[in-house]
């Protein structure tokens, strides 16, 4: 990775998924899920996940409580997601707390993409797990 540190920091957007699926095996679409990539520090900026499975609503983000997640943590611990579940039957619970762990790699000999997988879970069984493929943009 640190053959990289000259690309600078850039975005990547979902390319491709999977369909993601709750506890029941329901399956979803993934509405938006970006992430932004500092080369330069070797971390992990920002990123936002939101998915639509059965009536419910999840979004997901890195749990960023001990600063921005580097490259060599995430590819050896994963990374812990925070988030909520809305709608459906979250909505008896609504805003609930999603909990859950990511992992990701780089794809191509310039980081041109990046494969994920991801799980999170509330505290009432409400779950949501998926994979897919990011792609950055080139300027």
């Amino acid at each position: 990775m640190a053959a990289l540190t000259g690309l600078g920091t850039h975005s990547y957007y979902l390319k491709d998924n999977t369909t993601v699926t709750d506890e029941n095996g329901i399956t979803g679409t993934i509405i938006d899920f970006e992430i932004e990539v500092d080369f330069t520090d070797q971390e992990f900026v920002w990123a936002w996940f939101n998915a639509n499975i059965g009536g419910r609503s999840y979004q997901l983000m890195p749990d960023l409580g001990g600063g921005n997640p580097t490259f060599a943590d995430v590819y050896a611990n994963g990374v812990d997601l925070v988030g909520q579940c809305f709608n459906g039957s979250c909505g008896t619970h609504p805003g609930q707390s999603l909990n859950g762990e990511g992992a990701l790699v780089f794809l191509g000999d310039n980081a041109e993409g990046i494969a994920f997988t991801l799980g999170a879970e509330t505290a009432t069984g409400e779950a949501i797990t998926g994979v897919g493929v990011l792609d950055r943009t080139l300027f």
